[in-house]
């Protein structure tokens, strides 16, 4: 199983502290989020939650997991967001080529309305 994905898991539980809760928080059956925490504990070799049929809580173990793991999770969170926000809004320079009297008819109102556009005109 995806170790990236376990740790999303572990750490929703922890903040939410049901299964359940965190399984609607993160849209994923119940099944699926108890599968990814137990491989997450096989894998480690330690037991994050003591769980009773009412409550889950963190062993110590488990708390001291909690720190790095959330750490871990929101520093990919930070990457990615950069990442994406840098090739969500177009960016560069675009240059129209278009018949004099077209771009004094249509083109004109646009650039105006536009921020950081610089309208030169060039002959050929």
């Amino acid at each position: 199983m995806d170790h990236l994905q376990s740790l999303r898991v572990f750490v929703k539980v922890a903040e939410i502290g049901t299964f359940t809760g965190a399984s609607e928080s993160l849209d994923l059956s119940s099944t699926v989020t108890t599968r990814l925490v137990a491989a997450l504990e096989e894998r480690l070799r330690v037991r994050l939650f003591q769980r009773t049929t009412r409550r889950v809580s963190l062993t110590e173990t488990g708390h001291i997991f909690l720190e790095r793991a959330r750490q871990i999770v929101e520093d990919i969170d930070d990457a990615e967001n950069l990442i994406t926000a840098q090739h969500q809004a177009p960016a560069g320079v675009l240059r129209i080529a278009v018949p004099v009297a077209f771009g004094l008819r249509n083109m004109t109102e646009l650039l105006k309305e536009s921020n950081n556009v610089t309208p030169r005109s060039r002959r050929i």
